[in-house]
């Protein structure tokens, strides 16, 4: 549960047995967009820090319209950050719920954290779909039917 930001509302987003749960292999049962690879920049902060005055850099490497994987050697131990997306026109933080983290040094796998967008404008939505989502598949589609010879 979080409140709502804009009508201050209790809401909820998961069921209580998932919205705690930071295994990846959960998280993926849960996932509701295929995500698509990116290569962006990014700042995320704490969530008591809205104006990102101490913020940590990262890379978000894949993005759906529901969150993304930003690559970082310094993973939060948060429940909920600010993510800030430099790429975007309107590059004002998205709150988000981390969903799972990874720590540097797991073997095969990249450090970083796994993020759920919680409030998004909707122009930022947009933004994303429209210059990130929507052409990854509309290339892989093309890809697809063309035949293999």
């Amino acid at each position: 549960t979080k409140l709502d930001p804009q009508t201050q509302e209790v809401a909820f987003f998961d069921d209580p047995e998932t919205f705690y749960c930071d295994d990846e292999a959960v998280t993926k049962l849960y996932r509701r967009e295929t995500r698509v690879p990116v290569t962006l920049n990014g700042l995320v902060s704490q969530e008591k820090d809205p104006m990102l005055s101490t913020p940590i850099q990262v890379n978000l490497l894949d993005l759906s319209l529901h969150g993304c994987f930003v690559y970082t050697l310094q993973p939060l131990e948060e429940k909920f950050v600010h993510l800030k997306i430099l790429e975007l026109e309107d590059n004002l933080p998205i709150f988000c719920n981390v969903r799972w983290r990874r720590e540097w040094g797991v073997e095969n796998y990249l450090p970083g954290m796994g993020l759920y967008f919680m409030d998004i404008k909707p122009e930022q939505r947009e933004e994303l779909e429209t210059k990130y989502l929507i052409p990854f598949k509309e290339a892989n589609e093309t890809t697809q039917e063309e035949p293999s010879c």
